[in-house]
């Protein structure tokens, strides 16, 4: 574990701001060398949290509810911050429903809120749109991120959706459209119960994009065996309140000193990998079989936040640097001993 210096009273997360670049090499090339604080970092967040509790009802009537944190950003992206807080002090999101659910990937809302009247019928409609806002894209997409969801082709086209990440989508989120703004992460403790809708234990993916005329709503979550004769508001994953409250204990931390770790990546084998003194490390030596490895580095803050960033290496091996593993040094440049023609082990095979 390696810490790097510094403290501040702000609460904090980490991030990751710079993604790890896939490697590709070979053998006897110079090492990498990584900087870890250039690629992560310790956030600054609000004193608050704005909580979004979700309420349902099973078939059978019994009414559930989970509730969901945003730790929001500082400093890092004021405009979209702006946004987003002017859409819950309004009580725009009252009754806002989680509209397209894509396991392993995302949970998005924001769009649409749903009510029934006393006849019992649903009552759906959009929730009401600021003007679009200027894309803030720094921070990377990983588990548990908050980011503005935006029509494709315009970075700046964000106005009242976002989605969480329940899934690590750097690769894919961070280089498309601009990429998409990360203005917060779900807090560690209420971050469990996006998982269980993410897992699908009580609800269904539905395509109600015909019912409503919208395609928006082509995967969205419903209480499981849901059908036209029990098909109310009471069955969707709906927040009847989003509200900020006090800043949950224990779930920021005050120093922004991180410490690292190899969660893949560091077993033997070509290419070596190590962390050491703030940086990680990546040698490639002259004398191998080749390998890849896929590495996970990991950093994390002061109260057990984590975060996580992923990529390969792949070193081919050379017919030079094959004999280097395989020979004594003193036979290695004896083409008669280990030069392609030659017959080491008299098998009658060069």
């Amino acid at each position: 574990m390696v810490p790097i210096g510094g403290w501040a009273q702000n609460p904090v997360v980490p991030v990751l701001n710079q993604l790890f670049p896939d490697l590709d090499k070979n053998p006897g090339d110079a090492e990498e060398r990584f900087t870890l604080a250039s690629h992560f970092g310790a956030e600054k967040i609000r004193d608050t949290a704005v909580r979004l509790k979700a309420e349902w009802a099973l078939l059978d009537g019994t009414e559930e509810s989970s509730e969901i944190d945003f730790l929001l950003f500082r400093e890092r992206t004021p405009i979209t911050i702006a946004n987003f807080m002017g859409y819950v002090d309004r009580g725009d999101y009252t009754n806002m429903i989680v509209h397209r659910l894509v396991s392993g990937f995302v949970i998005q809302g924001g769009g649409f809120t749903m009510s029934s009247g006393v006849d019992g019928r649903i009552s759906a409609a959009f929730v009401a749109t600021q003007p679009t806002i200027k894309n803030e894209f720094g921070v990377s997409n990983t588990l548990g991120t908050i980011s503005m969801a935006k029509l494709g082709g315009d970075p700046d086209s964000a106005t009242s959706q976002w989605f969480i990440s329940t899934g690590a989508n750097s690769d894919n989120l961070d280089s498309q459209n601009g990429g998409f703004t990360v203005f917060g992460v779900v807090s560690r403790d209420s971050f469990e119960a996006a998982l269980e809708l993410d897992r699908q234990q009580k609800f269904t993916i539905y395509d109600l994009g015909g019912v409503f005329g919208n395609s928006a709503l082509g995967s969205t979550p419903l209480i499981r065996n849901t059908t036209n004769a029990n098909f109310t508001a009471e069955r969707f994953y709906r927040f009847s309140s989003v509200v900020e409250v006090p800043l949950p204990e224990g779930q920021a931390g005050t120093d922004p000193n991180l410490s690292y770790s190899l969660i893949s990546g560091s077993e033997e084998g070509d290419p070596v990998v190590e962390l050491s003194e703030g940086e990680l490390v990546v040698g490639f030596p002259d004398a191998t079989f080749g390998g890849k490895k896929t590495v996970v580095v990991q950093a994390e803050d002061s109260v057990g936040n984590t975060v996580v960033d992923t990529f390969e290496i792949v070193m081919e091996a050379n017919y030079e640097s094959w004999r280097k593993a395989v020979f004594p040094a003193e036979d290695v440049e004896n083409d008669l001993l280990t030069g392609p023609a030659a017959d080491f082990n008299s098998d009658g095979i060069d």
